[in-house]
Formats: structure tokens, C-alpha cells, sequence
């Protein structure tokens, strides 16, 4: 779970870049520290209680997304598998879990091709199959946006750390 103070940080930031003055990169390192003392914050709240910020509809949805990660998938069969409406089940998914279920979806199919594509050699279109893109482009386009590198390219760096 976040605060508004959370977006609050954020778009001062952003705004500091976009309008620098004399005393930029103070104003920006200031805000910096006050977004991330925020997040530790919110963390170390949740934390301390002890609770999952997640409701059992959005959890079960999430193993749901899961367990047919490599499938084709719709907001639809999520929002079923939470047992809300679709409305609904965007609205909540996007509260509890910080982002919406498509932006999941694509980052836990990230987090899986990493695994394939420092595990063997497996070709970047088959590694992209398995885990539920339908093509390849698309597999390399989302990646990139969410590693800032081509599977290729994490793939090399992986082998020569290895």
C-alpha cells in the first residue's frame, strides 16, 4: 500500500527536472531522499504489523495469474478468478498491488524468462513461448522496457558474470 505523499514526492521530482533552477540537483537530491524515507516508511509500517496488504479476492487472482502464466490471459478470467466484477477487480488490483493486473502479468513473465535466459540455451523465441508472449518481438520489446537491455544482451551479461 502507498500514500498520496508517495505521488506527491514523485511529481515534485519530475517537475524539478523539467524546471531546473539555480539549485537543481539539491532540490532533486532533497526530494529524493524524502520519496525513498516515505517508502521505508510505508515498508517498515507493514512490516511491523505483520500484515499482507493483499485482500484473499487479489491473492487468489495472483496465483491464479501464476499458475497459467505461459497462457493466454484476460482481465476477464483474472477478475473471475478473484471471483469480482471487472471493475472492480482492476480497481483493487491496481490499490493493493501497486500496479494493474496486465503490468503484473508482464513482470512476472519478465522474471521468468530471466530465469530461462541465464539458465541455458534455450533460443530467445522459445524462452518467449513459454512464457506466454506470442511473439518474440513483443517478448524483446517488453523486455527491454522493463530491463533496459534485449534478452540478448542479458543473456551475454549473465554468462560472463557466470
Amino acid at each position: 500500500p502507498g500514500s498520496r505523499r508517495i505521488a506527491d514526492y514523485f511529481d515534485r521530482l519530475i517537475q524539478e527536472h523539467r524546471n531546473p533552477g539555480p539549485h537543481a540537483s539539491l532540490g532533486a537530491r532533497a526530494i529524493l531522499h524524502s520519496f525513498l524515507i516515505e517508502i521505508l516508511s510505508l515498508h517498515d509500517r507493514c512490516q511491523r504489523q505483520g500484515r499482507n496488504p493483499k485482500s484473499p479476492a487479489i491473492q487468489a487472482a495472483q496465483d491464479w495469474i501464476e499458475q497459467n502464466l505461459s497462457e493466454p490471459q484476460t482481465v476477464h478470467g483474472m477478475a473471475r478468478a478473484a471471483g469480482l466484477k471487472v471493475s472492480r477487480f482492476c480497481q483493487r488490483f491496481r490499490n493493493e498491488v501497486g500496479y494493474t493486473a496486465g503490468e503484473f502479468l508482464e513482470r512476472r513473465r519478465i522474471q521468468l524468462a530471466k530465469q530461462l535466459l541465464s539458465g541455458g540455451g534455450a533460443s530467445i523465441t522459445t524462452i518467449a513461448h513459454k512464457v506466454g508472449f506470442s511473439t518474440s518481438q513483443y517478448f524483446a520489446t517488453v523486455f527491454r522496457r522493463l530491463v533496459a537491455m534485449t534478452p540478448g544482451e542479458y543473456r551475454k551479461k549473465i554468462e560472463r558474470k557466470q
